[in-house]
Parts: C-alpha cells; sequence; structure tokens
C-alpha cells in the first residue's frame, strides 16, 4: 500500500530541490569568480583582499599525499618484504597533487 505523502512533506521535498538549484547555480558563480580571482591573486602576490562591508578572498594553496596501493605491492614484491625495504616502499609510492582555491569569509563572521 503506497505511504501518502502530506502537503508538508511534499512542500519540504520541494523546498530541498531548489535549494539544491540554489546550490549549483551559487558554484557556477563561485567558479566564475574564482577564475579571475586566482590568477589574478597570484601574479599579484596577494594573499588575502577585503571588500569593507562584504567580506575578503583569501588565496590558499595546499599539496596532498595519497598512497598508490598498487605500486607499493608492486615495489613490496620487487623488494623482497622487510621493514626497512617497507619504508622506503611507502616514499616510492607516495603521490603528490598541489591545489589552489580561494575562500571567501563574511564580513559580519558567517561562513563560508
Amino acid at each position: 500500500m503506497p505511504v501518502r505523502i502530506p502537503k508538508t512533506v511534499n512542500g519540504a521535498i520541494l523546498m530541498r530541490a531548489r535549494a539544491k538549484e540554489m546550490e549549483d547555480e551559487a558554484k557556477g558563480m563561485k567558479i566564475q569568480a574564482n577564475d579571475v580571482l586566482l590568477p589574478w591573486m597570484a601574479s599579484h602576490e596577494i594573499k588575502d583582499l577585503a571588500v569593507e562591508g562584504v567580506g575578503k578572498v583569501i588565496h590558499k594553496a595546499q599539496t596532498r599525499s595519497r598512497l598508490d596501493k598498487g605500486k607499493l605491492t608492486e615495489e613490496l614484491l620487487k623488494r623482497g618484504v622487510d621493514a626497512s625495504i617497507i619504508y622506503a616502499a611507502i616514499g616510492d609510492a607516495t603521490i603528490e597533487s598541489r591545489s589552489e582555491y580561494v575562500e571567501f569569509r563574511r564580513a559580519n563572521g558567517g561562513g563560508q
């Protein structure tokens, strides 16, 4: 037997759908803004820039590392697996990546 959805629940689902549409629109706006801000801030070596009463943008960069288990396994098999070799293999299997982004902070101390 199908469950009858109350109008309030249906309204809440519609509200969530609209919120998701707004998030998608906001994501596009953020990407467009970052496409302008990131290269300009980087080329001028600007770490943060404020607009009075609006907030500020902060240029951030970070490096990430991840362990490639397939490569680690290959390295361990190639080297014969003892403690010092495992340590060396973990180092050889580490892959680094770097990302940059612009963070926005509202003037009123609100979230990002």
